[in-house]
C-alpha cells in the first residue's frame, strides 16, 4: 500500500503488518520541497519582501532603511527547528550558509542522537522563548495536537517569526490568528485548519503574514521524484529486500498516527 504523504489514521496497520503488507509513504519526496519552500517564506516574512511588493504595485513604497523598519534577516540567528524528522533534516542544510545557531525539540528522539545531528538539544518553552526563527516541522501525532497553544505562542518574542510548514494540527490556530492580529510576532504559513480556507478567515487579513495555499510540496519535481521511487521500491521488493527509497510504517508508531485530514483537502 502506497500514499503520498502522511500515513492514514484509518487504516488496519495490525491487519497489515501481520499479513505482511507493507505500508509505504512517498513522503520523502515532499521533503526538500518543503524545506525550499520554509526558507524562502521566512526569509520574505523576515524581511517583508511580500508587503513590499504590494507597496510597490500601490505606488505607496518607503524607500530604503525608513521601508525596513521592524525588519531583520536570518544571518547568524537563534534558529528552533519544532520536530527533527524529514521536512527538518532537509531544512537543515539549506540553513547552514547562513552561519545560524539551531536548537530542536523532538518529543520522539534522544538528546544525544540530536547533537550528532549537529543541533542543540532544547526545551520546547525555551526555544519558543528564544528564537528568532521557529519552524514547525513535526510529523502530526495525536500527542501533539495543539502542541503549540495560547501559552507557548505566547512566549514567542516580538522580533521573531513562526513558519508553520507541517500541519496546522501542531498549533491553536485560532490563539496563533488572535496574537497575529495584535502585532505579537511575524508569521509564514502553508497549511490551514481548513482547505480550502474560509474567505472571510481573519487570518488572510493578520499584519506582517505570509500566506501560501498548501503548495509547499506539491511541485512537478516532487511527482516526478515519487514515480521514480515507487519504481526503485518496487525493484528492491521484487528482488526480495527491503524497499529503499519510501518511508515504511513501523509498528511502534502506526497507533500514534493522527488524522490530520482537512475539508476539501487529500491528505499529502
Amino acid at each position: 500500500i502506497t500514499v503520498l504523504g502522511a500515513f492514514p489514521v484509518d487504516l488496519d496497520y495490525d491487519y497489515c503488518f501481520a499479513n505482511g503488507i507493507r505500508v509505504l509513504s512517498a513522503a520523502p519526496a515532499f521533503g526538500r520541497q518543503v524545506a525550499e519552500m520554509a526558507l524562502g517564506m521566512a526569509i520574505a516574512c523576515a524581511r517583508g519582501i511580500v508587503d513590499g511588493h504590494q507597496a510597490m504595485q500601490d505606488g505607496t513604497e518607503i524607500y530604503s532603511k525608513a521601508g525596513n523598519v521592524g525588519n531583520f534577516n536570518l544571518y547568524g540567528k537563534l534558529v528552533g527547528l519544532i520536530g527533527y524528522g524529514g521536512l527538518a533534516r532537509s531544512l537543515h542544510p539549506l540553513l547552514k550558509p547562513f552561519g545560524c545557531h539551531i536548537t530542536a525539540y523532538d518529543a520522539w528522539l534522544g538528546e544525544r542522537f540530536l547533537r550528532r545531528q549537529g543541533v542543540s538539544p532544547q526545551p520546547l518553552e525555551e526555544l519558543m522563548e528564544t528564537s528568532q526563527f521557529i519552524f514547525v516541522l513535526a510529523v502530526p501525532s495525536d500527542e501533539n495536537r495543539a502542541l503549540l497553544d495560547r501559552a507557548l505562542l505566547e512566549r514567542i518574542r516580538p522580533d521573531a517569526a513562526l513558519i508553520l510548514v507541517s500541519r496546522a494540527h501542531l498549533v491553536d490556530f485560532d490563539a496563533l490568528t488572535e496574537l497575529l492580529h495584535a502585532g505579537c510576532f511575524r508569521a509564514a504559513i502553508d497549511v490551514f485548519p481548513q482547505e480550502p480556507l474560509d474567505p472571510a478567515h481573519p487570518i488572510r487579513s493578520a499584519p506582517n503574514v505570509v500566506l501560501s495555499a498548501h503548495r509547499a510540496g506539491s511541485v512537478k519535481e516532487a511527482h516526478w521524484e515519487i514515480g521514480e521511487m515507487v519504481l526503485d521500491d518496487l525493484e528492491a521488493i521484487g528482488k526480495g529486500v527491503p524497499p529503499q527509497r519510501m518511508q515504511r510504517a513501523e509498528p511502534e508508531l502506526a497507533p500514534r498516527y493522527a488524522s490530520t485530514r482537512v475539508k476539501g483537502h487529500r491528505s499529502s
